[in-house]
């Protein structure tokens, strides 16, 4: 017999509640583990789309994106590695480190100590900028070629380098070496063909110097190389190309008189190399500024030692630092740093100003005008990001107005320029 009322019986019945789903999107990241390097995920991490692998890695995403470093992060997630990345690494997956990495540093020694650690790059200092960097000069020595006027290439990059009008060259049985002049003759070559370039061609090639000119964009890493280097070494430092103090070609008095410091952060890492030969230590500079001006490597793109530069000397484990002045050189104190924690800073903080005890490295924040003009190119640009950098502006312009509402107006006293001394007296 049926219920008169079966809806009735039902409502009554107890409804379950659903089950919680067995996961759930975190909407907070979890604390670091102090013995690992966390990255953050940002908005061009997400368009990457890629992270590096590594064993014993964790990735947490978020279901919203939180401010993180002081609100000057905005990570849709992180991941904590078990090694930290290198630097090419953080750029080419726009990870941004965390500040808390130093505690990991620490507990396996300090940066030099981390960058030895499996799957880190040894850092090098400067090295000749090869045409293909994937093959050395003694691959054209296994060819049986062995005058030294060529530089070998892949087949690929000897394609690129054939269609920016150089000189290309096929080493073929017997270490000879036949010019190329048309893309058919590159496809009629034997596989495992290895490929060539005139090195005098080369070095006076616009590639060539772009290679020497991007190195100016790796100032820590290069400076990192030179600091933890193990053998004798040196380094060239030059006054950046800005030179917002006027400073380049003056000696140290006028700089006194000027109450003007040598400041590393006027300074661009213009080459390092090994240091040969023996002698005292000013002798040895003596020789480099000789070489810097009359005998210059041929990947050394910049003006000849002078008056303002900055010679970094390391011998025997120590490293010092000399004014090139109108006579002579004059040690210059605490223009590099000299203690662990400021070098591991240094090897991972992309901004020197930010030297401050802890890791501000990643990409500077964009302007509206900067994002204006990327969505203008057709470029995505995140929201997000562009109402942050509408606030920054407003907040930056009344800091600005305050800032000039309690300066006092101060007597600028005429300033007499000096003669710039560009010669340097022997």
């Amino acid at each position: 017999m049926q219920p008169e009322n079966p809806q009735a019986d039902t409502e009554n019945q107890e409804v379950s509640p659903e089950p919680e789903p067995s996961w759930k999107i975190p909407a907070e990241l979890p604390e670091q583990d102090p013995s690992m390097f966390r990255y953050y995920i940002t908005q061009e991490s997400l368009n990457v789309g890629t992270y590096p692998l590594m064993d014993g890695k964790t990735i947490t995403e978020l279901a919203a994106p939180v401010k993180v470093e002081q609100d000057s992060i905005t990570a849709f997630g992180c991941i904590d590695y078990p090694q930290p990345l290198t630097a090419e690494q953080e750029r080419e997956y726009a990870l941004l480190p965390a500040s808390q990495n130093l505690r990991a540093l620490d507990s396996i020694g300090h940066a030099a100590e981390a960058a030895q650690l499996p799957d880190a790059p040894e850092q090098a200092l400067d090295e000749y900028p090869m045409p293909d960097p994937a093959l050395c000069e003694d691959d054209l020595k296994n060819c049986g070629y062995q005058d030294g006027d060529l530089l070998p290439l892949s087949k690929e990059r000897a394609l690129e380098l054939f269609e920016q009008d150089l000189t290309v060259y096929a080493v073929v049985d017997g270490g000879g070496a036949e010019m190329l002049f048309d893309r058919e003759e590159f496809e009629s070559q034997l596989p495992g063909t290895v490929f060539a370039l005139s090195r005098e061609e080369w070095e006076e090639s616009p590639a060539f110097d772009a290679l020497v000119q991007e190195r100016l964009n790796r100032q820590q890493e290069r400076e990192q190389a030179f600091l933890s280097h193990e053998g004798d070494c040196f380094a060239i430092y030059q006054v950046s190309r800005e030179d917002p103090q006027n400073v380049r070609f003056m000696n140290l008095d006028w700089l006194k008189s000027h109450d003007i410091p040598v400041d590393r952060g006027n300074y661009d890492l213009i080459y390092t190399a090994p240091l040969g030969g023996s002698g005292t230590k000013m002798e040895q500079l003596e020789k480099l500024y000789e070489q810097f001006n009359l005998q210059k490597p041929v990947d050394f793109h910049s003006p000849s030692m002078s008056v303002s530069d900055i010679v970094a000397v390391k011998r025997d484990g120590m490293v010092s630092c000399h004014y090139c002045d109108s006579v002579g050189f004059t040690e210059i104190p605490g223009f590099l740093p000299d203690n662990p924690l400021k070098n591991a800073e240094m090897s991972m903080e992309d901004d020197y100003g930010m030297i401050d005890g802890i890791i501000n490295n990643g990409p500077k924040e964009p302007t509206v005008a900067q994002l204006e003009q990327q969505a203008r190119s057709g470029q995505p640009i995140s929201l997000m990001d562009l109402a942050d950098a509408v606030h920054r502006e407003e907040r930056d312009k009344r800091k600005s107005v305050v800032e000039q509402l309690h300066q006092q107006p101060k007597q600028e006293s005429k300033k007499t320029a000096p003669k710039k001394s560009a010669e340097r007296e022997l």
